[in-house]
């Protein structure tokens, strides 16, 4: 294991001037793509209507603003390109600093393996437009065929290998056909807009990318995006009654969520009506298809039928609806859905390669897909019972006109720690591809086709509402009783698994939300973002748990880029690199290294990413970027390596870019992991940085704070009274600051005094004097006096202090100063 977790950082790359790489063209004929025909501005034209009398105008409306704020190109999931984009400066003294809004572009190597650091470049021009070449290589065969496996695991071959993410695309299949004939699918592309890689074919010692012939021959790309606008319609509401019920506000929100129910049913009867009438003349497997993704519409619309109020029941309906739909829209697509370590292969008899199966990340498939390499084209099979869904199988031709599956893994939902996620089959299958049927073999036992297999227990968004319904008055009545000087543990009726290490807690006063965005090392590496509402103690899992398969507890070795849903995988820590963006409403994400990404509470969802500037772009960024809200913006503290002073940026989310703020007076110092945090100091208007020397022997704390004056741009040293005392803190990575009583809070404790007492470091702005306090209860920091594991904020609506731990224990302090014995800090 410790091999795993020393794997090096990657570098990553900036401006540069992106090479597509020619492909060769297939000048076989192609046979016509027939159409839907329909007239201009129908659901057959691929986008949502804006024509006011069109009956899904409604939905588009909402579609909008469920996903597109702040601005538009937020709901996109796309990155962001823009070929005009305006200089944004922030002005001081005559000085002018522009954003670094240009995408980094990618000069791929000949085996498209990820490139080195390429220098960055500013620039105030405009930023090339040009899409990403799509990938096709040998290097898919090789990172396939190697499953490299971590050093020392004993573990069956079937269970997800542990990968070089230095390969550009990930857990991808590939299969030998005739005359040296190669076929790749799937897998993840980890520098692509929507994280696949799309069918590519090897003929003639040539790659090529099929995905343009593919879209070009589709006869139902209006239906299939049509459905899934409704797909992110019925997530955005089904987000709103899950928050209007954690909230305790369900019956107040009752008639406005049933009338948007009654919208969204009203444009899925619509749909549903239109997609009655799809048809290509001529053409049986796209009838067919045609009528299987009708079928599971219905099955989606008669899920949302009735729904009423805010209620576990329905959003699991609304859950219900949205996966029917999803299927629907699979149905009509020219390839299989995206996945990774789906197995595939060459069956000779009948010419076709066979794919089956597959894990999506947060659910495993059993669908069968054949590709006719005479036609360039995929069919979706629908046998009868097939093997349950999987993936990473074993498959090989059998018998003529046959190919033999057996093993792969499935999940096991196990929740300790370091738990294994995957448990590898016994059991085989035979699939005959001409006559469409699969058989078992031995204690084999088979499932419906087209199926899904998710992660349970606290890994499916379900078992937070599988509880006692939440109370406000009961919640609020125990806040009021609290008593002062006391951590307080709120005892959540369930709390989230896996352990959640290494990053801290935001709170969203607007929607009175914690966030919890943590993970990583040996610890939880999925996508989802916690939400702990404040005003019912309970938590909420807004997504199914999606994990990046043998990589997960890895130190350094996440996968880079997006996922299939656009989410971002987790980073080795996420420490401070997540902060809430006051002005959008939007979280925002800076520890990956090219790109940060924007996470929409409302939706419970990633929904847009943008380039770093090359100031927050450096090996290791992602432990040490350190993010928090000051007044109406939010600011990143930077610490370079191997620089004794960092840089202070802000947000500018009209732009979806960061421009980096010119200080004048003493340089601010760089930021440093595990020991080093910013607080916002409301009264002053004033960033406070507060910096301890990494850990090693002689590395003391000197107290010393430094102040940046937002509103002059200037940083001093504030030299507080007692600050030699600061070196008996352990600890500096959690501070809050309550404004009711004008006092910056640690989120770690001294050593103990002769009374056995740890007592809590607090800084006196007033007085610009370090203190301490006593402060009783269990407050989760632990013997050390210090936990990079554990959350600080403080509450301004109720005056309150909260604290989250890696096991999502949540604790809560009111605190008095008058009464909480407050003393100058003492020397060690």
């Amino acid at each position: 294991m410790v091999s795993r977790f020393l794997v090096g950082f990657f570098l990553i790359i900036a401006l540069s001037v992106f090479q597509k790489t020619p492909l060769a063209e297939d000048t076989r004929a192609l046979p016509p793509s027939p159409t839907w025909h329909s007239e201009p501005g129908s659901l057959a034209s691929g986008s949502m209507p804006t024509d006011e009398s069109h009956p899904l105008a409604e939905s588009n409306r909402q579609i909008n603003s469920l996903v597109d704020r702040p601005i538009q190109s937020l709901g996109t999931k796309r990155w962001i390109r823009s070929t005009s984009q305006p200089e944004a400066t922030i002005e001081a003294g005559g000085r002018r600093d522009p954003t670094f809004g240009l995408p980094p572009s990618t000069v791929w190597s000949a085996d498209n393996r990820r490139p080195g650091l390429q220098k960055a470049t500013a620039s105030t021009g405009s930023a090339s437009a040009e899409p990403r070449a799509p990938v096709c290589g040998d290097q898919l065969i090789a990172a396939w065929q190697e499953k490299q496996t971590r050093a020392g695991d004993e573990s069956p071959s079937d269970l997800p290998p542990f990968l070089d993410i230095g390969d550009r695309v990930l857990w991808g299949s590939v299969a030998r056909g005739r005359g040296g004939e190669i076929l790749a699918f799937g897998g993840q592309d980890q520098d692509s807009d929507d994280g696949r890689p799309y069918t590519c074919l090897k003929r003639n010692g040539v790659w090529r990318s099929l995905r343009e012939d593919l879209d070009g021959r589709d006869p139902a790309s209006g239906p299939r995006k049509t459905i899934l606008g409704l797909v992110k319609a019925s997530q955005g509401l089904a987000a709103r009654y899950r928050h209007a019920y954690l909230q305790d506000i369900g019956a107040r929100e009752c008639a406005a969520l049933r009338e948007r129910t009654a919208v969204l049913t009203r444009d899925a009867e619509t749909l549903a009506g239109r997609l009655s009438e799809f048809s290509v003349p001529g053409d049986a497997y796209w009838n067919r298809q045609g009528a299987v993704a009708l079928e599971r519409f219905r099955d989606g619309l008669r899920a949302i039928d009735k729904i009423g109020c805010p209620s576990p029941r329905a959003v699991a309906r609304l859950r219900t609806a949205r996966i029917a739909w999803e299927r629907a829209s699979d149905a009509l697509a020219t390839e299989p859905p995206a996945r990774a370590l789906g197995s595939l292969t060459f069956e000779p008899q009948s010419g076709l390669y066979v794919l089956f199966g597959g894990d999506h990340f947060g659910y495993l498939m059993n669908d069968t897909w054949v590709f006719d390499p005479t036609e360039s084209v995929w069919r979706n099979r629908h046998p009868g019972p097939a093997p349950s869904p999987r993936a990473n199988a074993r498959i090989e031709p059998a018998e003529p006109g046959r190919v033999r599956v057996s093993g792969g893994y499935v999940y096991t939902s196990a929740v300790g720690y370091m738990s294994k996620q995957y448990a590898a089959l016994d059991e085989s299958w035979i699939y005959d591809v001409r006559r469409d049927t699969w058989i078992g073999s031995g204690a084999a036992s088979g499932a419906p086709a087209d199926q899904r297999t998710y992660r349970r227990g606290p890994f499916d968004p379900a078992f937070f509402l599988d509880a006692p319904p939440p109370s406000r008055s009961t919640v609020a009545d125990k806040l009021d009783d609290l008593p002062a000087n006391t951590w307080v543990d709120m005892d959540p009726p369930r709390r989230p698994r896996l352990n959640r290490d290494w990053g801290i807690i935001v709170i969203d006063p607007r929607r009175d939300l914690l966030l919890r965005w943590s993970g990583g090392h040996s610890a939880h590496g999925g996508t989802d973002v916690l939400h702990y509402h404040l005003s019912t103690n309970r938590w909420e899992l807004p997504i199914a748990v999606e994990f990046p398969l043998g990589q997960l507890y890895a130190n350094t070795s996440y996968p880079e880029g997006v996922n299939f849903n656009g989410r971002p995988w987790m980073t080795a820590h996420s420490y401070q690199t997540y902060g809430l963006d006051p002005g959008s409403g939007m979280m925002v994400f800076t520890g990956r290294q090219r790109l940060f990404h924007v996470y929409d509470p409302d939706l419970g969802d990633w929904v847009g990413r943008g380039p770093k500037p090359p100031g927050m772009i450096y090996r290791g960024s992602h432990y040490n970027l350190m993010l928090t809200r000051a007044g109406d913006a939010l600011y990143c503290w930077t610490g370079p390596p191997r620089s004794s002073h960092g840089e202070l940026f802000r947000y500018l989310p009209e732009n979806l870019a960061w421009t980096r703020v010119p200080l004048s007076g003493t340089p601010i110092p760089a930021s440093v992991v595990d020991n080093a945090t910013l607080s916002y100091d409301s009264k002053r208007q004033r960033l406070l940085l507060f910096r301890r020397p990494y850990y090693g022997k002689g590395n003391y704390y000197d107290g010393e704070i430094h102040a940046v004056d937002l509103a002059t741009r200037t940083n001093r040293p504030l030299n507080p009274r007692y600050r030699n005392a600061a070196a008996a803190i352990p600890y500096i990575g959690r501070v809050a600051f309550d404004s009711r009583q004008d006092l910056f809070v640690f989120g770690s404790t001294l050593p103990p005094d002769e009374n056995g007492i740890r007592r809590t470091p607090a800084y006196d702005p007033q007085a610009n004097r370090w203190v301490s306090l006593r402060l009783m209860g269990e407050n989760l920091i632990g013997k050390k006096g210090g936990d990079p594991s554990v959350g600080l904020v403080y509450d301004a609506r109720r005056g309150l202090f909260w604290t989250v731990d890696a096991n999502s224990r949540v604790r809560v302090l009111r605190l008095d100063r008058t009464t909480a014995d407050e003393r100058p800090l003492a020397a060690p």
